[in-house]
Parts: C-alpha cells; sequence; structure tokens
C-alpha cells in the first residue's frame, strides 16, 4: 500500500484496520496482556490481567507454584502457540507470563526447544485478513517479504484492501462482508487446486488428522499420515488446513 492509498483512508476506516491488525497479532504472538499480581484487597495473592486497550474489565486467576509451572512446561507440545494456550488455560498462560515474561522463554529456560508454530504456518493464519489488511501489515507481522504476502494473495484471486477501501467508508459489517466474500474465492481456488486422486476416504482421513493435530507444523503432520500410509505433500497439507479452517471443508 502506497502513502497515497494510506492517506485516503478515513478515521473509521483506519480504526478497522487495526482491529483486524490487533487479532492477527494475538493469533501470531498472543494476546497483548498486562498483568501483576494483587498485594491487597480480596484477590490479594491473585494475578490480576487484561489486554492493552481492552475496555472489558480486569480478570484475576490464581498465582501457582513456579514448580509446577515447570513441571507443566515439560508436557506441553513444543508447537504450542500463545494464543492457543491463552484460549485453553488462561491461567496456566498468564502464570508463564508472570515468571517468564514469553512463552518461548518460558520453553528456553526449562531446556526445551520451542517451534514458532504459529509463523510456520502463517499462510494458514493470514487467510481470512488477505485483502482486508494491507500486504505490507500482513508481512510485518508474520515476518515475511510483501512480495510473498502479494503473490499468495493474488493467487487466491482476492482483491487488495486499498481496492475495497476506496469505493465507500468500511464499517465493521463492511468488513465481515468483504471477509465472506474473501473466503468464497478462497473456497473456489482450493476446490480447483486441490482435487487430487484421492478418495472419499483417504480425504476424510487427512481432514481428521489435521483437526486433530492443529498445533502441529505441516511438515509433522505430513510425516505421520505418511506413517500412515498416506503420501501427502507438506504444501498440499497447507491447503487442506486453509480450506478446513476458512470454514470450508475439502471433498
Amino acid at each position: 500500500m502506497t502513502q497515497t492509498q494510506t492517506l485516503r483512508l478515513s478515521q473509521s476506516q483506519q480504526l478497522v484496520l487495526e482491529i483486524w491488525e490487533k487479532e492477527l497479532r494475538s493469533k501470531i504472538y498472543g494476546p497483548n496482556l498486562i498483568y501483576k499480581k494483587v498485594l491487597k484487597g480480596e484477590n490479594a495473592g491473585k494475578l490480576k490481567f487484561y489486554e492493552d486497550g481492552s475496555k472489558e474489565p480486569p480478570v484475576f486467576v490464581s498465582l501457582c507454584n513456579k514448580k509446577d509451572i515447570d513441571k507443566i512446561i515439560l508436557e506441553l507440545p513444543t508447537s504450542t502457540t500463545a494464543f492457543s494456550l491463552f484460549c485453553k488455560d488462561t491461567t496456566l498462560y498468564v502464570n508463564i507470563l508472570y515468571y517468564y515474561q514469553t512463552l518461548s522463554n518460558a520453553f528456553e529456560k526449562n531446556g526445551r526447544p520451542y517451534i514458532r508454530q504459529a509463523l510456520e504456518n502463517w499462510q494458514s493464519n493470514v487467510v481470512e485478513y488477505l485483502g482486508i489488511l494491507p500486504d505490507l501489515w500482513i508481512a510485518k507481522i508474520v515476518q515475511k517479504s510483501v512480495e510473498g504476502i502479494r503473490r499468495y494473495r493474488k493467487q487466491l484471486g482476492i482483491d487488495t484492501a486499498a481496492e475495497n477501501f476506496e469505493d465507500s467508508d468500511i464499517s465493521q459489517e463492511g468488513v465481515l462482508r468483504i471477509q465472506a466474500e474473501n473466503i468464497e474465492k478462497l473456497k473456489e481456488f482450493q476446490a480447483k487446486h486441490l482435487r487430487k486422486n484421492f478418495s472419499s476416504e483417504i480425504v476424510e482421513k487427512i481432514n481428521n488428522h489435521i483437526r486433530n493435530n492443529r498445533e502441529k507444523s505441516d511438515t509433522m503432520i505430513s510425516s505421520e499420515l505418511k506413517e500412515l500410509g498416506v503420501l501427502v505433500k507438506r504444501h498440499t497439507v497447507n491447503k487442506y488446513r486453509c480450506q478446513l479452517f476458512a470454514g470450508g471443508v475439502v471433498s
């Protein structure tokens, strides 16, 4: 997006973009939480946290013993993402932030490698934002080149955010409409490019394995499927993943 196109955006359009950027960053890195230990009052000894910029009231969770947290960290999959952990076990996630500041630090301090799953599977993360957030914003968030993001978006036949914004002022409802239209384009594209010589039984096995192992990398899923007798390449796994989590089912 050029400087001229950026200046063309109204305040409400810019606000919508910022909302979507915040959601995508949250999926990649986890929510931007502010947290601290409560020293006085009825919640003394607990951790108080809230999301930066949110109007929601703060939430209080129990402060756990660091040794107990370390034991859990040793059992967590190394592909665990901040966003998925926050959704599944908020208390654990906030305690990890309290003791280690970041999830990756928690793994590394406990002598475990940390797979940055969200960044590795950037395509499945950005699908619903293509054509809504500018390519440049997405590129910075997922640490990829603008050319790579633009090439992927054009491959899916999705218009740019700037073109969507030029016609009229975009409301939240308008953004949701654009998102729905883009997902339909994605389904059409993938319906054409995912037609392999797989039986419906094999397709179901691929979909189920991806669905049940959502946090694993495409490479890992491809390897596991191979062990199950299903030969499917990593990039094909990624296409199936995108289709599944964009709201459609590959057939």
